[in-house]
C-alpha cells in the first residue's frame, strides 16, 4: 500500500466526512444524517460521503435501499438542508477503500460498537469521531453517549436485524453528533493532523489473535457452564410423554417437536407411541433418532408429568405423576363427556389458541387448569428462502389450500368461491393439499366435488394433492405458491395458516377465530364471519350445544381477487411479518412455555391424589 495522503481540502476539494458501513438501525444513520443536515449548510464546503451495502438477508428485496433514500429525503425536509450527501454503492476493492479513506479529512461513525473501517482509517492517519465507549482508547473527537439512552428494537428495524429480538438500541443525541462534528470541521489541519499521527501503536494480526482465542475459549466455557447448569435443573424432572411421533399429521408433529425440545434441554424423556403405523423413516432427520432412543424407554424414577396427546382423548388416568392433556377443539362447547374428568383428574389442559381457551373455560372447566401452548414452527425450514417444490400446472398464479378438505375446514366455500372469482381463461390454479385417504377423516371429504369442477371445461384449474410429503418438502410447497385460502369454519389453531405465513406468502383466512392470535389485519386478509348455531348428531356437547363461523362467500371471492391482481403488494404485506411469525413461534420458544408448565406444576399436588 502506497503512504496515506495528506489532509487536505480546498475550493476544489471539499472537507469531506466519511462512514463505511452495512445499513442497519445500530449505525444510527439517522443521528448522523440529521446532524450533519442540522449542522452544515449548502453554502459551506462540506459533504457527507456515504458507501453503503444493504442487508442481503432482508426479506423485502430493494426495501434498504429504498428507506435510506427515504430517511434522508425526510431529514431534508426536517432540516430544510440542502447541504451534500454523496452515496455510493459501488462493492469496490480493497484498494478502492484504502484510496476512498485517503480523500476523507475525518472518518466518523455513529455505531457504539467499534468497526473495521474506524481502525483502517487510523492507520491511514484519518482522525476519526466516535462514541464514547468504543473501547479504541483516545482518538480523535469522541460523541458524547448517555448509557441510559436505548430504545427497545421494532419490528421494523427487526427485518434489519433479525437475531436482535428482545434487544435494545442505544441512542444517541443529535446535539452530541452536531458538536462532534463542528468541533472536527472547525479544527486547524495542523491540530488534526498531529492527532492523525499521535497514534503510537494499532494492534495488527499477531496483536489481536491471542485475544480473539481468549474471547472464543471464554465465551464456550459460558455456553458449557449455561448449558450444564440448566440441565442439572432439568435433570430432576421425569417427563412421560403419550401419543403418535414419526407419522405425517400435525398432532404427531407437534408431539416430536416439543418432545425434541425437552430431550435438548436435558430432560429425561419416555416416549409412549400411539397405535398408529409410524410413515416417516428415523433416518429422514437425524434429530429424529434422539425420538426413537427413548420410545418405550423406562424412566429412572417416578413420572413427574404425563403429558397425553392424541386423538381421540383417552380418560384413562395416568399412574403416576401430574396429568397434561394437550386437547384441541373448534366447536365453541366441548363434548359434555369431557367435562368431568377434566375438572377432577386432569391437571391442566394445554390447548393451542385463545379460542380453544374460551371454549373450555365457557363449557364449565377451570380456567386456570386450561393454559395457552401454541403451536409452532421449524424456522430452519419455513422462510421464504425455501427451495419450491415443483408444481405440475403451467398457471402462473397458485392459490393454495392445505389440510383435510372437509366441511369444518370451508373446502366447500373455498370451491364455491374459486369458481365464482376465476375461470379457465384465468392465469391460476387452486392447489388442495390434502390428507391421504384414511387418515382421521375417512369418506368426510370433498374429493368428488373436486373431480367434478375438474371434469367442467370452463371451470379454473385444480390440482388435487393426496401424496404424503416428506418433511423437508412441504415449506417448498408454500413457497412455490402465492397464497393461502383457508376460509374455516371451526379451527382448533390452522398450523398451514401459521407456517404460510412463516414462509411469508398472504393468507386469506376466517376472522374471530382461533387464527386470531396471529393474524391481523394489517398483515393478512381476513374474511369477515358470523356465528351460527351448531349441534353434531353425534355428540352432546357442554352447556346445550356450540357454535361455528359462517365465512361471507362474497368477501372471500373479493378478497381472492385482491390479492390475484395485487400480488406484489400482498407479497410484500406477508413477508413483513415473516421474520416475527418465524421468531416468536419457533417450536425453541413454544417449549419454553412447555418448560415452564412443567416447573409450575413441580410446586402443586397432583389433582387426582388430592381427591382420593
Amino acid at each position: 500500500m502506497p503512504p496515506p495522503f495528506p489532509d487536505t481540502s480546498g475550493p476544489d476539494k471539499p472537507f469531506r466526512f466519511l462512514n463505511i458501513s452495512l445499513f442497519l438501525p445500530r449505525r444510527r444513520w439517522d443521528s448522523l444524517i440529521e446532524a450533519y443536515l442540522e449542522e452544515f449548510k449548502k453554502t459551506e464546503n462540506v459533504e457527507l460521503y456515504l458507501k453503503v451495502n444493504f442487508p442481503f438477508w432482508h426479506p423485502i428485496p430493494g426495501k434498504p435501499r429504498q428507506d435510506l433514500y427515504n430517511l434522508i429525503d425526510s431529514l431534508r425536509k426536517k432540516t430544510g438542508s440542502e447541504a451534500r450527501i454523496a452515496i455510493d454503492e459501488e462493492l469496490g476493492t480493497r484498494t478502492d477503500i484504502v484510496r476512498l479513506i485517503d480523500s476523507c479529512n475525518v472518518y466518523i461513525s455513529t455505531d457504539t460498537a467499534a468497526t473495521a473501517p474506524i481502525s483502517e482509517a487510523r492507520v491511514r492517519r484519518r482522525m476519526v469521531v466516535i462514541p464514547e465507549g468504543s473501547g479504541l482508547g483516545e482518538v480523535g473527537v469522541h460523541i458524547a453517549v448517555d448509557p441510559n439512552a436505548k430504545m427497545p428494537l421494532t419490528q421494523e428495524m427487526l427485518l434489519y436485524q433479525p437475531n436482535h429480538k428482545g434487544g435494545y438500541m442505544p441512542l444517541l443525541d443529535v446535539r452530541d453528533v452536531r458538536n462532534a462534528m463542528r468541533k472536527a470541521y472547525d479544527m486547524p489541519p495542523d491540530e488534526r493532523q498531529a492527532k492523525d499521527t499521535g497514534i503510537t501503536h494499532l494492534m495488527g494480526p499477531s496483536d489481536c489473535l491471542p485475544i480473539i482465542i481468549n474471547a472464543i475459549h471464554s465465551a464456550w466455557d459460558h455456553k458449557k457452564a449455561s448449558a450444564r447448569e440448566t440441565k442439572a435443573t432439568n435433570a430432576g424432572k421425569r417427563i412421560a410423554w403419550e401419543g403418535t411421533q414419526l407419522v405425517s399429521h400435525s398432532l404427531a408433529l407437534i408431539n416430536r417437536e416439543l418432545c425434541l425440545q425437552l430431550i435438548d434441554s436435558g430432560y429425561e424423556l419416555s416416549i409412549i407411541p400411539g397405535k398408529e403405523v409410524d410413515n416417516i423413516s428415523p433416518d429422514s432427520d437425524p434429530r429424529f433418532n434422539k425420538i426413537v432412543e427413548r420410545t418405550r424407554k423406562p424412566l429412572s424414577g417416578s413420572t413427574d408429568v404425563h403429558v397425553r396427546h392424541h386423538w381421540p382423548p383417552n380418560f384413562d388416568p395416568p399412574p403416576q405423576g401430574h396429568w397434561v392433556i394437550i386437547q384441541p377443539w373448534e366447536y365453541g362447547r366441548i363434548p359434555q363427556s369431557w367435562v368431568e374428568p377434566m375438572s377432577t383428574l386432569v391437571d391442566e389442559i394445554w390447548v393451542p389458541s385463545t379460542h380453544v381457551r374460551k371454549t373450555f373455560i365457557a363449557s364449565g372447566i377451570p380456567a386456570d387448569r386450561v393454559q395457552l401452548v401454541p403451536n409452532g414452527v421449524n424456522s430452519s425450514q419455513f422462510h421464504p428462502s425455501a427451495q419450491q417444490l415443483r408444481i405440475s400446472s403451467e398457471k402462473k398464479f397458485k392459490f393454495l389450500f392445505v389440510g383435510a378438505a372437509i366441511w369444518r375446514k370451508g373446502i366447500d366455500i373455498l370451491l364455491d368461491a374459486y369458481r365464482q372469482t376465476f375461470d379457465s381463461h384465468d392465469d391460476v390454479v387452486l392447489i388442495i393439499k390434502d390428507l391421504p385417504a384414511g387418515v382421521f377423516y375417512q369418506d368426510a371429504g370433498a374429493g368428488k366435488i373436486i373431480l367434478e369442477i375438474k371434469r367442467d371445461p370452463k371451470a379454473p384449474e385444480i390440482a388435487h394433492m393426496q401424496t404424503v410429503l416428506k418433511t423437508e418438502e412441504l415449506p417448498g410447497l408454500y413457497t412455490a405458491c402465492d397464497c393461502l385460502v383457508h376460509p374455516y369454519r371451526a379451527e382448533g389453531f390452522a398450523l398451514p395458516v401459521l407456517e404460510a405465513m412463516a414462509c411469508g406468502i398472504p393468507v386469506v383466512t376466517t376472522a374471530w377465530g382461533s387464527t386470531d392470535d396471529f393474524c391481523s389485519p394489517d398483515y393478512s386478509y381476513l374474511i369477515p364471519a358470523t356465528r351460527v348455531e351448531f349441534k353434531p348428531s353425534d355428540i352432546e356437547l357442554a352447556d346445550g350445544g356450540g357454535w361455528v363461523l359462517q365465512p361471507d362467500l362474497n368477501a372471500l371471492c373479493r378478497l381472492m381477487r385482491e390479492v390475484f391482481e395485487n400480488h406484489r403488494a400482498a407479497r410484500d404485506r406477508a413477508l413483513k411479518l415473516s421474520e416475527d411469525v418465524r421468531a416468536q413461534y419457533d417450536w425453541k420458544n413454544i417449549a419454553e412455555k412447555v418448560k415452564a408448565h412443567i416447573h409450575q406444576l413441580a410446586r402443586k399436588p397432583v389433582l387426582r391424589e388430592r381427591k382420593l
